[in-house]
């Protein structure tokens, strides 16, 4: 029997009203392939993919249940805002308490470490030890004459010959 074309609606959950059409069943199946692929990291085969895509229903249903197991479960399964107003106002009491709003020239903040200067801390590195030690290689590679000239099979392009076939070729159009 094909499922596919026999039914418009499908209900895979078995639970009254829960009906969705096929292709957006698909979508969701989709959607649990691509997580269940993800975490099997870099790694697997999409042939895999293809073969484990029959049984995406009961490693769902087993990942539900394990969930359930540890205590790890969502609770919702609608999207639904979370209430931030209260780290909303701890933020704002600590941003007046600390008075971080208000405009204070030459402020020195003694609650938190100076970041260093990342740019001039590099450069300090660099110039010490880096470009020294690559000066110093580059000065034995040419003191030890690893260089040659380089040879070309090829001989060199006259210049001058292929202007004159150009222009030969200009004439004849």
């Amino acid at each position: 029997r094909n499922v596919m074309r026999d039914n418009h609606l499908v209900n895979i959950s078995g639970h009254p009203g829960r009906f969705m059409p096929v292709d957006l069943n698909t979508e969701h199946l989709i959607g649990y392939l691509k997580r269940l692929f993800a975490a099997k990291g870099i790694y697997s085969m999409w042939d895999h993919l293809g073969n484990i895509s029959p049984a995406i229903v009961k490693v769902e249903n087993v990942k539900k249940h394990f969930a359930k197991m540890m205590n790890t479960s969502w609770k919702n399964r609608t999207h639904k805002d979370a209430d931030t107003r209260t780290l909303i106002w701890r933020l704002a009491n600590k941003i007046g308490e600390l008075g971080i709003q208000e405009y204070r020239p030459n402020r020195l903040v003694d609650f938190a470490p100076v970041a260093p200067d990342l740019i001039q801390s590099g450069w300090m590195k660099l110039k010490s030890s880096a470009i020294p030690a690559f000066n110093k290689k580059i000065t034995a590679l040419g003191e030890a004459g690893i260089y040659e000239e380089d040879k070309d099979d090829l001989p060199t392009m006259q210049w001058e010959q292929a202007e004159h076939v150009q222009e030969d070729e200009n004439e004849d159009i």
